[in-house]
C-alpha cells in the first residue's frame, strides 16, 4: 500500500517489527528483497520507490519480484529443510559449537546445497560429541574444547 502512496493499520511501527523479525533469521534473511534490508522504515522505502519507479504499476511488479524468493521459499518450506524447529531444539543445547555448525549449515542451504550437506554432517557429529561431553563418556577426539 505504501508504494502506491496508501497507507495500512500500524504503518511504519509495523513494518519495523516486521523487518526486525524477517532479519533475526538467517534463512529469512537471505530471501529478502534488497529494498527491505536497506530501507529501516517507510519513509526510506517511499523516497526509494517513488523516485525509482514513476508509475504504481511499476511499483507493484518490483516488489512483487522482490519478494517472490521469499514467498517460493516459505511456501515450500515445509518440504525443506525444518530451520525453525531444529532451531528451536538447538537452544536447548549450550554449546556454541552445535549452534555455529547449525548457522554454517543454514548458511549455505541456497547457495551451495553440497557445503550444507557437509556442514549438516559436522552438525550432527558436533551434537553427538556435546552429548557425549555433558554425560561424561570418553571417545576419540574428546580432547575437544567446548
Amino acid at each position: 500500500m505504501h508504494a502506491t502512496n496508501g497507507s495500512f493499520d500500524g504503518g511504519d511501527l509495523t513494518y519495523q517489527a516486521l523487518r526486525r523479525e524477517l532479519r533475526r533469521d538467517s534463512t529469512l534473511y537471505a530471501q529478502l528483497p534488497e529494498f527491505v534490508r536497506v530501507c529501516s522504515d517507510l519513509a526510506q522505502f517511499w523516497s526509494f520507490v517513488q523516485t525509482t519507479f514513476p508509475t504504481y504499476r511499476e511499483r507493484r511488479e518490483f516488489i512483487w519480484k522482490g519478494f517472490a524468493p521469499l514467498v517460493q521459499y516459505l511456501e515450500t518450506k515445509e518440504s525443506g529443510l525444518p530451520s525453525v524447529s531444529v532451531g528451536k531444539t538447538l537452544t536447548q543445547f549450550n554449546a556454541p559449537a552445535v549452534h555455529a555448525a547449525w548457522e554454517k549449515s543454514l548458511s549455505r542451504l541456497n547457495h551451495d546445497p553440497d557445503g550444507a550437506i557437509t556442514a549438516a554432517r559436522t552438525l550432527i557429529e558436533t551434537v553427538c560429541k556435546h552429548i557425549l561431553v555433558v554425560r561424561h563418556a570418553s571417545f576419540a577426539g574428546s580432547d575437544v574444547r567446548w
